[in-house]
């Protein structure tokens, strides 16, 4: 008996304990039925949770093709590139993998100058704050 509770004790402090409250309750705050913690883009409703280049930051709300923590100039460049495009790497609208058009372009210009997402999925990192 004595053994087994040692030997979980050295578990836990070799592995560590379970984190406690690491269930994803938050709240919805885009109203796409993906709890914020879960939510590759916490403010933009993408049920889909599309993300193209595996950023963990939805393309919705992801128009940093250059992958450098800010859309700017440089993501112009790509995005002009791949209008007409079928390339979802640049397709900031649902359903993602249509064309890339004037519609993704909107979303990119009020992006321009600003930060990728925020996801849930990656709160704190470089990749999407």
């Amino acid at each position: 008996m004595r053994l087994t509770a040692l030997a979980a004790m050295f578990a836990l402090v070799l592995w560590g304990a379970p984190a406690l409250g690491q269930d994803c309750v938050s709240p919805d705050s885009d109203g796409d039925t993906v709890n914020d913690c879960e939510d590759n883009c916490i403010n933009v409703p993408n049920a889909s949770q599309d993300d193209s280049d595996g950023d963990s930051c939805g393309n919705v709300c992801d128009a940093d093709f250059d992958q450098n923590s800010a859309v700017a100039f440089s993501d112009m460049t790509h995005f002009q590139a791949n209008v007409g495009t079928t390339n979802a790497n640049f397709d900031l609208t649902e359903p993602i993998g249509d064309l890339v058009t004037m519609e993704d372009f909107n979303v990119f210009q009020a992006a321009y100058l600003s930060a990728p997402g925020p996801s849930g999925t990656t709160t704190g990192t470089v990749a999407c704050p």
